[in-house]
Protein backbone atom coordinates (compact mmCIF):
# COMPACT_ATOMS: atom_id res chain seq x y z
CA UNK A 1 0.00 0.00 0.00
CA UNK A 2 2.71 2.31 1.13
CA UNK A 3 4.72 2.27 -2.52
CA UNK A 4 1.47 2.44 -4.38
CA UNK A 5 1.16 5.77 -2.23
CA UNK A 6 4.35 6.90 -3.18
CA UNK A 7 3.75 6.12 -6.85
CA UNK A 8 0.66 7.91 -6.81
CA UNK A 9 2.23 11.10 -5.49
CA UNK A 10 5.04 10.60 -8.12
CA UNK A 11 2.27 10.30 -10.81
CA UNK A 12 0.35 12.80 -9.53
CA UNK A 13 3.35 15.62 -9.45
CA UNK A 14 4.83 14.67 -12.75
CA UNK A 15 0.73 15.11 -14.24
CA UNK A 16 1.12 18.54 -12.73
CA UNK A 17 4.09 19.37 -14.09
CA UNK A 18 3.34 18.61 -16.91
CA UNK A 19 -0.18 19.91 -17.73
CA UNK A 20 1.27 23.59 -17.54
CA UNK A 21 -0.49 24.44 -14.54
CA UNK A 22 1.27 27.33 -13.19
CA UNK A 23 2.42 26.60 -9.33
CA UNK A 24 4.19 29.16 -6.88
CA UNK A 25 5.34 25.97 -5.01
CA UNK A 26 6.52 22.20 -5.84
CA UNK A 27 3.13 20.39 -5.07
CA UNK A 28 3.21 19.02 -1.50
CA UNK A 29 0.14 16.06 -2.21
CA UNK A 30 -1.38 15.08 1.17
CA UNK A 31 -4.05 11.79 1.52
CA UNK A 32 -7.19 13.11 3.15
CA UNK A 33 -9.00 10.23 2.33
CA UNK A 34 -8.91 6.16 0.46
CA UNK A 35 -11.40 4.09 -0.05
CA UNK A 36 -11.51 1.00 -2.36
CA UNK A 37 -12.27 3.38 -5.29
CA UNK A 38 -8.77 5.15 -4.49
CA UNK A 39 -6.68 7.29 -2.86
CA UNK A 40 -7.97 10.89 -2.41
CA UNK A 41 -5.32 14.11 -2.44
CA UNK A 42 -4.50 17.64 -2.52
CA UNK A 43 -2.33 19.96 -2.77
CA UNK A 44 -1.28 21.90 0.70
CA UNK A 45 1.66 23.93 -0.80
CA UNK A 46 -0.79 25.47 -3.25
CA UNK A 47 -4.00 26.88 -1.35
CA UNK A 48 -4.59 30.20 -1.76
CA UNK A 49 -6.43 31.45 0.96
CA UNK A 50 -8.71 34.49 0.94
CA UNK A 51 -7.27 37.18 2.89
CA UNK A 52 -10.65 38.51 3.89
CA UNK A 53 -13.45 35.79 3.36
CA UNK A 54 -12.67 32.21 4.68
CA UNK A 55 -12.87 31.04 1.25
CA UNK A 56 -9.35 28.90 -0.06
CA UNK A 57 -9.00 27.31 -3.76
CA UNK A 58 -7.17 23.95 -3.74
CA UNK A 59 -5.71 21.58 -6.50
CA UNK A 60 -7.30 18.13 -5.58
CA UNK A 61 -7.54 14.82 -7.43
CA UNK A 62 -8.21 11.01 -7.12
CA UNK A 63 -5.47 7.96 -8.01
CA UNK A 64 -8.42 5.59 -9.15
CA UNK A 65 -7.95 1.93 -8.40
CA UNK A 66 -8.19 -1.14 -10.75
CA UNK A 67 -10.91 -2.01 -9.11
CA UNK A 68 -12.93 1.08 -10.09
CA UNK A 69 -11.74 1.32 -12.87
CA UNK A 70 -12.57 -2.16 -14.01
CA UNK A 71 -15.90 -2.70 -11.90
CA UNK A 72 -17.61 1.11 -12.41
CA UNK A 73 -15.30 3.17 -15.83
CA UNK A 74 -15.19 0.37 -18.26
CA UNK A 75 -19.00 -1.01 -18.17
CA UNK A 76 -19.97 2.29 -19.09
CA UNK A 77 -17.62 2.53 -21.68
CA UNK A 78 -18.47 -0.35 -23.01
CA UNK A 79 -22.49 0.19 -23.32
CA UNK A 80 -21.62 3.90 -24.91
CA UNK A 81 -22.50 6.07 -21.46
CA UNK A 82 -18.97 7.19 -21.21
CA UNK A 83 -16.81 8.27 -24.64
CA UNK A 84 -14.19 5.07 -25.47
CA UNK A 85 -11.38 6.54 -24.19
CA UNK A 86 -12.38 6.85 -20.36
CA UNK A 87 -11.84 3.43 -20.01
CA UNK A 88 -8.09 4.48 -18.76
CA UNK A 89 -9.10 7.04 -16.77
CA UNK A 90 -6.27 7.19 -13.79
CA UNK A 91 -6.48 10.60 -12.12
CA UNK A 92 -8.74 12.82 -11.99
CA UNK A 93 -7.81 16.45 -10.19
CA UNK A 94 -9.95 19.37 -9.84
CA UNK A 95 -9.58 23.01 -8.80
CA UNK A 96 -11.83 23.50 -6.22
CA UNK A 97 -12.74 26.43 -4.35
CA UNK A 98 -14.30 26.02 -0.82
CA UNK A 99 -16.38 28.59 1.18
CA UNK A 100 -15.21 27.14 4.91
CA UNK A 101 -18.21 28.95 6.98
CA UNK A 102 -20.79 28.13 4.86
CA UNK A 103 -20.05 24.89 3.86
CA UNK A 104 -19.98 24.94 0.18
CA UNK A 105 -17.93 24.61 -2.86
CA UNK A 106 -17.34 25.25 -6.52
CA UNK A 107 -15.47 23.01 -9.30
CA UNK A 108 -13.38 25.20 -11.60
CA UNK A 109 -11.19 23.48 -13.61
CA UNK A 110 -11.60 19.26 -13.92
CA UNK A 111 -8.94 17.15 -15.45
CA UNK A 112 -8.88 13.30 -16.36
CA UNK A 113 -5.55 11.46 -16.93
CA UNK A 114 -4.92 8.29 -18.03
CA UNK A 115 -2.01 6.27 -16.22
CA UNK A 116 0.60 7.55 -18.98
CA UNK A 117 -0.74 11.33 -18.01
CA UNK A 118 -2.43 12.11 -21.26
CA UNK A 119 -4.91 14.76 -20.93
CA UNK A 120 -8.57 12.76 -21.64
CA UNK A 121 -10.70 15.71 -20.74
CA UNK A 122 -10.09 19.01 -19.33
CA UNK A 123 -12.17 21.88 -18.69
CA UNK A 124 -15.95 22.08 -16.57
CA UNK A 125 -19.02 22.36 -18.39
CA UNK A 126 -21.96 20.85 -16.05
CA UNK A 127 -24.49 21.27 -18.66
CA UNK A 128 -22.38 19.52 -21.85
CA UNK A 129 -23.79 15.83 -21.89
CA UNK A 130 -20.24 14.28 -21.64
CA UNK A 131 -19.22 16.01 -18.34
CA UNK A 132 -22.97 14.79 -16.89
CA UNK A 133 -21.90 11.22 -17.10
CA UNK A 134 -18.05 11.96 -15.62
CA UNK A 135 -19.82 13.70 -12.82
CA UNK A 136 -22.18 11.17 -12.32
CA UNK A 137 -19.02 8.88 -12.26
CA UNK A 138 -17.32 11.14 -9.63
CA UNK A 139 -19.97 12.36 -7.23
CA UNK A 140 -22.02 8.95 -6.79
CA UNK A 141 -21.49 6.14 -4.28
CA UNK A 142 -21.76 2.57 -4.89
CA UNK A 143 -25.11 2.48 -4.09
CA UNK A 144 -26.39 5.28 -6.15
CA UNK A 145 -26.83 7.70 -3.27
CA UNK A 146 -24.88 11.04 -3.93
CA UNK A 147 -21.22 11.56 -2.24
CA UNK A 148 -21.77 15.57 -2.35
CA UNK A 149 -24.56 16.90 -3.70
CA UNK A 150 -26.38 17.96 -6.81
CA UNK A 151 -24.57 18.93 -9.77
CA UNK A 152 -26.33 21.94 -10.44
CA UNK A 153 -24.82 25.12 -8.62
CA UNK A 154 -27.74 27.12 -6.97
CA UNK A 155 -28.02 31.02 -8.10
CA UNK A 156 -24.93 32.21 -6.67
CA UNK A 157 -22.71 29.57 -8.01
CA UNK A 158 -22.22 27.28 -5.19
CA UNK A 159 -23.23 23.79 -3.60
CA UNK A 160 -23.47 22.60 -0.88
CA UNK A 161 -20.62 20.17 1.00
CA UNK A 162 -23.02 17.08 1.97
CA UNK A 163 -21.69 15.80 5.53
CA UNK A 164 -19.18 13.16 5.95
CA UNK A 165 -18.51 12.97 1.87
CA UNK A 166 -15.53 13.00 0.24
CA UNK A 167 -15.98 16.96 -0.35
CA UNK A 168 -16.51 17.19 3.30
CA UNK A 169 -13.14 15.70 4.34
CA UNK A 170 -11.47 18.22 1.92
CA UNK A 171 -13.10 20.97 3.39
CA UNK A 172 -11.70 19.57 6.65
CA UNK A 173 -8.23 19.15 5.63
CA UNK A 174 -7.77 22.36 3.88
CA UNK A 175 -10.09 25.34 6.01
CA UNK A 176 -8.70 23.93 9.78
CA UNK A 177 -5.90 26.38 10.22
Amino acid sequence: MRETVQTGFLLLTVIFLLSGCEMRNPPDWVVYHTDDDGIYLYDRANIEKDKKRPIVKVWDGALLSDAYRKDTIQPKTKDGSLPEEMAALAVVRNLETIDCANQKYKISIVVLYDSNGKILLSGYDEDHPEWKHILLLMFRAKDGSVLRTRYKTDASGWRDIAPDSHGDSLRKAVCTP
